[in-house]
């Protein structure tokens, strides 16, 4: 699995950093290295892909989805790997297309930044590390979620359609019946 690349690059800096300066305490180094690896991992998030893939190839392949009954309502969370979805649709086994009550989009530019900086000051050296992890765009970086009404669905399985932003084909995907816990 390693080290994410903006991990690795931070702990080498620190390094270079330490080194450059004259400073090769070993000790210094290390807490700052651990740190700089505690923050950068407490801002990552660790998350399972969702269960059902588009069957199209190219960027579509990405997208990933899976749902929920929530009382009256089917709610499809969506995995768009970047892009917007405009309108989405069910297709039932029957042929019948129910249409979603509502999408909620994630804001644009979905920014995540961590800032961290640490330093040591001490007998005329001084060392320091610093970093900064961010992003920022016009891409989605969070899941989408899809409303639909359960009395006009039936039960699954179904056929998520959906109309994504920069994908010309509509990106269809299987969601399947889910087995329903046991009681013992």
């Amino acid at each position: 699995m390693g080290l994410p690349i903006v991990l690795k690059r931070s702990i080498l800096s620190i390094l270079l950093q330490s080194w450059w300066l004259g400073s090769c305490n070993v000790i210094q180094i290390f807490k700052m290295v651990l740190l700089v690896t505690l923050g950068s991992l407490i801002g990552c998030q660790a998350s399972s892909p969702l269960p059902y893939a588009a069957s199209a190839e190219g960027p579509a392949r990405f997208i990933r989805a899976d749902y929920a009954i929530v009382g009256s309502k089917v709610q499809v969370t969506v995995d768009t790997s970047g892009f917007k979805v405009k309108s989405a649709f069910m297709a039932r086994t029957n042929g019948k297309q129910i249409r979603s009550q509502a999408i909620q989009q994630p804001r644009d530019g979905a920014d995540m930044n961590i800032g961290f900086g640490a330093g040591y000051m001490g007998s005329g050296r001084n060392t320091g590390a610093t970093l900064g992890v961010g992003s920022a765009g016009n891409t989605v970086q969070t899941k989408t979620y899809i409303w639909f009404e359960h009395a006009g669905l039936g039960d699954p399985p179904w056929t998520l359609n959906l109309n994504v932003q920069g994908i010309e084909e509509v990106v269809t995907i299987e969601l399947l019946a889910q087995e329903l816990p046991v009681d013992p």
